[in-house]
């Protein structure tokens, strides 16, 4: 075969792959590890706030103990956002995009 009809061929199926929304796979233990790795986040947030910051200061709400739990929930948003991109992206597409438009 041509090797510029192999390389668009590739390039295609690249961009199709890269162009579906979200993929997801639907077994059993991946849905039970997503489920737990979410329970466990939330644990965390619910450990920190309410068992940790709130007895340091009294259970008063001052400003430092505000600006502790905002800061750890932003925290917690980014580690809820990073494993939903993670569960819903096909691990292998960047690995042909780099490979196949930086080596050939």
């Amino acid at each position: 075969m041509n090797k510029e009809y192999k390389r668009e061929n590739i390039t295609n199926n690249i961009t199709e792959r890269r162009m579906e929304k979200r993929w997801f796979n639907w077994d059993v233990a991946g849905v039970i590890c997503a489920g737990l790795t979410l329970f466990l986040i939330a644990f965390a947030d619910y450990v920190v706030c309410i068992e940790t910051i709130l007895p340091w200061n009294s259970y008063e709400l001052t400003v430092w103990s505000v600006l502790n739990i905002f800061f750890f929930n932003c925290f917690v948003a980014l580690a809820i956002v990073s494993h939903y991109k993670a569960v819903t992206t096909d691990p292998g597409s960047f690995f042909f995009f780099f490979f196949f438009f930086f080596f050939f």
